[in-house]
């Protein structure tokens, strides 16, 4: 592989190891998308299925309020069949309408130009002026008044000289001035105002076979007008009358629509008729005018919306077929000011607001078009969201609602905000306790996700430190049984990386002492050849000087037997002297050279002690190298037990190394000793010597004077002799301590050699260990 790959790779993997997210950002990205996805999820459910579920309650409700008010306001249709049948089959009824068509048919005949100057002036002066005031409009009196006679008499009699104001005009039992008629009308006034009380109409009509109202209850201006060929020919009375009047059965009602009524100044006004008949003979219509009260009173409860759970925005109201109201609007009855003023922010014409603010009322004047009054004119029902009449958003439950030929719509409906208050409640709970959940959610993930991501992440800071080469860091388990197993085998792989590590620097420092080890060996064994050439030269210059030392010896038994020769040949002293100064010349020779042979003996174990000196170093550096080599052989554990064997023998054999050097130390010495004797004794000899070259030259002078000290010679001479058989045992000891030294150098020669060869045997365990960490690698995994 290239050099440049591993670095490659390392880079890679650095690039790896610091791009993207960390870990906790990743998991806590991942717990808060599984938890707004679970919140979102279970909120959706909670918001459509909670929020529905209140809102189709909202709408229950309201179509149950609806239901009741279709069945209420059927039930008073119904009822005023009932009571308007009830009316229709009184023989009173007939009785009536027969009697007073009499008298009208009488009462034809009789001058009315008095009766219509009082009806002229009555109109003008008091029913148009209401009118006036109630409309804003005039009308001329031709389009209220009639032209019959009879009818101007009873108008006249009953509305223009009627004391009573307008509307209490039923009041008035009898005018005094139509007798026939005063007489019918107290009879049956009392009994139709009765029933008018009872069944809570507007008013109730007769009306004859001609169309003619021949009697009312209340007395406006439509009483005692024709209804076929009158001024109010074109009503809604008129049109239910005429009905009645073509009907084929005695059964059969007709209703008019609500629409304005002159006579009642245009409030708008509704009629139920029904045929009367006395046996088979019809002999006119019984008519009803409803009023707007009593459908108000059904739609509105009493004005009691709130109590029949309309709320405080909702109501139920009436669409006809024109899609106009036929009840009026509950914002108008509560706040008319407020009512009035949104109409005109939405556009409502002018004239029908005024007409509302003049009447209290919404009937015919406002108009609801929404798809709720467009299904239940069409005979459907439901509920939708529409906009109100008001324009505002609302709930409404609707149906039709059949009014004798007819279909109106019946709207119940709720301001929407309002309707669904409690499901925009539930939804706020819902986005309130999904914040707070999801908050929570956050709290927990960022607490768990740090707690699980905090073994990982000192996980990763050791891998970290691992990379940089740090094996010691280990990772404390935890974080749950696999976070656990991984900080485990974290610890196996540094422990091992860690192990392999010191083993390499352990075998880089082998490696090392080896060397150094081998270098002192070698540097050993140099300085082993240098002491055995020292310790030859030695033994030569010992044997050299034994020789001498024995020749000395001789000659100074030479001597000493000379000086007993002169002692007793004192007469030959010159040639005894002479031969004697060549003896002596000899000698001196021979010291000088003795002398020079000690102190080159001297100089020589000068040098081996330095010798031995540098062996000491190198047994206690080796000894310190071996104590060095256990000690990181008992780090490697097992692993360095050979090598903590070859560090044992290189203790031992340093041991031993300094065991020899110092006895070879204390040898030298010893022989330096006595060296230093025989130099002392040398010296002593030489200046002895000196001295006895001059005694020559004395006694070359005098015969008589060396005669005369040959005496003292003789415990001199016995003194060198005494001297130079010391110097001659001294240098038998010192060829001893030579050869002894040569025995100590061969054994320290043979355990440089023994050192040579446990670094090879270090060596080669060095290899197999090598060997056995590659194993160990490749067995974990980690090359």
């Amino acid at each position: 592989m290239p050099a440049s790959q591993p670095s490659k790779d390392n880079a890679v993997d650095a690039a790896e190891t610091t791009s993207g997210l960390p870990l906790i950002v990743r998991f806590l990205a991942v717990l808060l998308l599984v938890a707004m996805g679970s919140g979102i999820s279970v909120g959706y459910v909670a918001w459509d299925t909670a929020g529905e579920a209140l809102e189709a309650a909202t709408r229950e409700q309201l179509t149950t309020a609806r239901a009741i008010k279709g069945t209420l306001i059927g039930n008073y249709f119904r009822n005023v069949e009932d009571e308007v049948s009830v009316l229709a089959m009184l023989p009173e009824t007939a009785e009536a309408i027969e009697t007073f068509e009499v008298i009208f048919k009488k009462l034809d005949g009789a001058d009315a130009s008095v009766a219509e100057e009082k009806m002229r002036d009555f109109i003008s002066d008091v029913f148009m002026a209401k009118y006036e005031f109630e409309t804003g409009d005039r009308l001329p009196a031709s389009a209220v008044m009639s032209d019959r006679p009879a009818s101007l008499a009873v108008q006249a009699a009953y509305l223009a000289d009627n004391p009573n104001p307008l509307g209490s005009k039923d009041l008035l039992e009898s005018s005094g001035s139509l007798p026939d008629y005063d007489q019918a009308h107290e009879r049956f006034h009392s009994i139709f105002r009765n029933l008018l009380k009872t069944f809570g109409y507007y008013d109730i009509f007769l009306v004859d076979r001609t169309g003619e109202i021949v009697y009312s209850v209340y007395k406006e201006t439509d009483f005692g007008t024709n209804l076929l060929t009158g001024p109010f020919k074109d009503s809604g009375l008129a049109d239910a009358v005429r009905a009645s009047l073509e009907a084929r059965s005695s059964n059969a009602y007709a209703f008019a629509d609500f629409s304005t009524y002159i006579p009642s100044y245009d409030a708008p006004a509704a009629f139920v008729s029904r045929p009367v008949y006395a046996g088979e003979t019809l002999v006119g219509v019984v008519a009803v005018q409803l009023p707007i009260d009593e459908i108000d009173e059904v739609m509105t409860g009493g004005r009691r919306w709130a109590d029949e759970g309309f709320g405080t925005t909702g109501e139920a109201y009436l669409v006809g077929p024109d899609r106009l109201m036929r009840s009026d609007a509950r914002a108008l009855i509560e706040d008319p000011e407020a009512f009035i003023r949104d109409g005109r922010e939405r556009g409502v014409p002018i004239d029908t607001l005024r007409e509302m603010e003049r009447l209290g009322r919404t009937v015919l004047l406002e108009r609801v078009e929404n798809d709720a009054v467009i299904l239940a004119l069409e005979g459907q029902s439901g509920n939708l969201e529409v906009l109100s009449y008001d324009g505002s958003p609302s709930v409404a439950s609707f149906e039709s609602i059949a009014v004798f030929d007819q279909i109106w719509a019946l709207i119940a409906e709720v301001d929407r905000s309002e309707a669904y208050a409690a499901a925009d409640a539930m939804r706020s709970r819902i986005i309130t306790t999904a914040v707070i959940v999801l908050v929570f959610v956050v709290v927990v993930s960022i607490i768990f996700g740090q707690r699980l991501t905090a073994p990982i992440g000192r996980l990763h800071a050791a891998m970290v430190r691992l990379q940089a080469g740090d094996f010691s860091v280990t990772v404390p388990p935890g974080g749950g049984r696999e976070l656990t197993s991984l900080a485990l085998a974290y610890n196996r792989v540094a422990a091992s990386l860690g192990l392999k590590t010191r083993m390499e620097s352990a075998n880089d420092r082998k490696d090392e002492l080896i060397d150094e080890i081998a270098g002192m060996t070698a540097t050993q064994a140099s300085s082993s050849i240098q002491i055995m050439g020292a310790v030859a030269e030695i033994s030569a210059g010992s044997r050299e000087i034994a020789k001498t030392s024995e020749e000395l010896t001789g000659t100074m038994s030479e001597v000493d037997g000379i000086a007993s020769e002169n002692a007793i040949r004192s007469t030959s002293g010159l040639e005894s002297l002479h031969r004697i100064e060549t003896v002596m010349t000899e000698v001196v020779g021979d010291a000088k050279n003795v002398s020079d042979h000690l102190g080159e003996i001297e100089r020589r174990c000068e040098a081996m002690g330095q010798v031995v000196t540098t062996m000491v170093s190198i047994a206690d550096r080796t000894q310190i190298l071996s104590i060095n080599a256990t000690m990181e052989a008992e780090k490697a554990g097992d692993a360095g037990l050979g090598f903590r064997v070859v560090a044992r023998e290189v203790r031992r054999l340093a041991d031993r190394t300094a065991e020899s050097a110092a006895q070879i130390e204390e040898n030298v010495k010893r022989m330096l000793a006595s060296v230093d004797d025989g130099v002392r004794n040398m010296n002593v000899f030489q200046s002895r010597l000196d001295e006895t070259a001059a005694t020559n030259a004395q006694i070359a002078e005098g015969l008589t004077e060396v005669i005369g000290r040959n005496q003292e010679l003789n415990p001199r001479f016995a003194t060198v002799l005494e001297s130079m058989k010391a110097q001659r045992d001294a240098a038998r000891q010192i060829s001893e301590a030579m050869s002894e030294l040569s025995d100590n150098v061969g054994t320290t020669s043979d355990a440089v050699k023994q050192v040579d060869e446990s670094i090879a045997d270090l060596r080669e365990m060095a290899s197999r260990l090598k060997q056995e960490i590659a194993d160990e690698e490749q067995r974990l995994g980690l090359d």
